[in-house]
């Protein structure tokens, strides 16, 4: 009867194990072609898709997230399928542009996290940008 309690316990704490695990290290934007472009805008009324980014998780729950013009920082978690990094730090990857500015503007915080679907070993967030659908994929990089 104790075995069978144990095989019981056992199995329920595997079973319980996420699908969703995250990978801690680099993720990489990945490059579509353009017929991927063309499959995701029939099918999923993409219009486009975000390249050059990267994401860096730490096990000390903190990130460095690098977008063509923005460098950001701040701690991650996940909840179920989906990756939260809430952003402390952002600033310009451009030096200069940290002194006064882009126009006399300086990046804004997000007032929310910023969230990504976790499949496998990828991130996925769609951007919005007046009513136009971009798609955002990180892969994980193995170190």
């Amino acid at each position: 009867m104790k075995i069978l309690f144990l095989i019981l316990c056992i199995s329920l704490l595997y079973g319980c194990k996420s699908e969703h695990d995250i990978h801690l290290g680099n993720y990489k934007s990945i490059e579509y072609s353009k017929l991927d472009l063309v499959v995701l805008y029939l099918f999923k009324r993409i219009n486009g898709a975000f390249v050059g980014s990267e994401l860096k998780l730490e096990i000390d729950s903190s990130f460095i997230y690098t977008t063509c013009g923005n460098s950001m920082t701040g701690n991650w978690k996940c909840y179920n399928d989906t990756l939260f990094i809430n952003v402390r730090t952002n600033k310009f990857r451009i030096d200069s542009l940290n002194v006064s500015g882009l126009n006399g503007n300086f990046p804004p915080l997000p007032k929310d996290p910023i969230k990504f679907k976790i499949e496998n070993e990828y991130l996925i967030q769609i951007h919005i940008i007046t009513n136009i659908r971009y798609i955002e994929k990180l892969k994980f990089n193995l170190p």
